[in-house]
């Protein structure tokens, strides 16, 4: 009986462990099956997987691919650009430097297609060089497309180099080449420097599609756009199809005089572009608190092609609770607007004087952080930690507030 009994007492303490044995064998497959929307780039064999696994992947829709480490890509292979991205690419303040693009066909970028997907915080630069054909070429991305796409504090920088005198060649941008569905970027800096090209050669967005809204939300343009390429360009949007909402943007690097040149600081509209593909819609641009350092006297802000496409389009500009300027396609065929628009744009400074000083500064444009004011200068600022080291690094655009403000 005895023996019985302590058989049974075994029997059930095996059966318990059994069970705890086996729960504790759920508990890591639960934290696995989480961990498996999550990508993490360690190392520059990490970030070349990560372009090569997109398919493979479902183009990490619903995952989160997380940059943990500064990156560079000096010596390495060329880029060859992630197909398509609908997830989260958090670069958690870190940098991806001496990024090189290099081909004869459309869409070079690090990304080609961003889809319904965030991209936000981190740093990205390099090189994209189109050697032949013609398409839309950019640092970040060639395109948005399919549902909505947000870009959130994000440092571009680098060079775009295009076949010059291609006629076909057209929407090199900073950011993102083509809009083709609704996008957002908030929070950027866009210091590309486009050095050759043809046509729609901007700082963020080349062009955007009919019926698509681009939002620009403090963001600034401090790169440089050189005058034998910028035909049909400005330092954000390069040709306007869709709505446009631009609010505490700063134009502060440089652009070359666009006049006779069918460009604007800002952007530049031509309906004509995209005349035989849909039923035009009159969109709607509004420029809320943005300001340029471009001497407006002499230079379009607002650009269009000869005046032909303004009369369709219905444009606001705006400081604090003042318009300043507006006009209605209901108003009628107004040739002229883009000039009259381009005097209502705001200054940072001028040789009359300034809007911006350095004591309003903070508070007209709050979402610029990095950005410091002495009495004569604007500096674009930032500190970066590489191998324990930090440096600061930064654009000075002198003269944007007057001498003789008062420190």
């Amino acid at each position: 009986m005895k023996n019985r009994k302590l058989l049974r007492a075994m029997s059930l303490i095996f059966a318990l462990l059994l069970v705890a044995s086996s729960a504790v064998v759920v508990v890591p497959f639960s934290a696995s099956a989480a961990d498996a929307n999550v990508v993490e780039i360690n190392t520059v064999d990490d970030l070349y997987a990560f372009a090569n696994n997109a398919e493979a992947k479902g183009y990490y829709a619903g995952m989160t691919v997380k940059l943990n480490v500064d990156i560079d890509l000096e010596g390495c292979p060329a880029w060859a650009p992630v197909a398509q991205f609908k997830g989260t690419f958090d670069g958690n303040g870190k940098t991806i430097k001496n990024l090189k693009i290099e081909g004869a066909t459309t869409d070079l970028a690090f990304i080609k297609v961003l889809d319904g997907a965030t991209v936000k915080n981190f740093r990205l630069e390099g090189s994209v060089t189109q050697n032949a054909g013609n398409g839309v070429v950019a640092v970040l991305a060639a395109r948005t497309s399919g549902a909505a796409v947000t870009i959130d504090n994000v440092y571009v920088g680098g060079t775009i180099s295009t076949v010059a005198g291609n006629t076909n060649n057209f929407r090199d941008a900073g950011f993102v080449a083509y809009v083709a569905v609704d996008t957002t970027i908030k929070n950027s800096v866009s210091a590309v420097n486009i050095v050759s090209g043809y046509k729609a050669s901007t700082g963020f967005v080349g062009a955007t599609h009919i019926g698509t809204t681009l939002t620009l939300t403090d963001c600034a343009f401090i790169g440089n756009i050189d005058a034998s390429v910028n035909v049909e360009s400005g330092a954000f949007i390069g040709r306007v199809g869709g709505n446009i909402n631009m609010t505490r943007c700063l134009k502060l690097g440089f652009a070359d005089d666009q006049t006779g040149r069918y460009a604007g600081v800002f952007m530049y509209f031509d309906n004509k572009a995209f005349e035989g593909s849909e039923t035009w819609t009159a969109p709607t641009i509004n420029i809320v608190d943005c300001y340029t350092t471009q001497a407006v006297d002499g230079t379009i802000v607002v650009g269009d092609h000869g005046g032909r496409a303004t009369n369709l389009y219905n444009l606001n500009i705006k400081y604090g609770n003042d318009t300043v300027y507006t006009y209605a396609v209901a108003d009628g065929n107004k040739k002229e607007i883009y000039k009259e628009a381009s005097a209502a744009v705001k200054l940072l400074a001028n040789k009359d004087g300034a809007t911006v000083t350095k004591d309003n500064f903070a508070t007209t444009c709050p979402g610029f952080t990095n950005w410091v004011v002495t009495n004569d200068t604007v500096k674009y600022q930032v500190d970066v930690l590489t191998d324990g080291v930090v440096t600061t690094e930064g654009k000075t655009v002198p003269v944007i507030v007057p001498k003789g403000i008062t420190e």
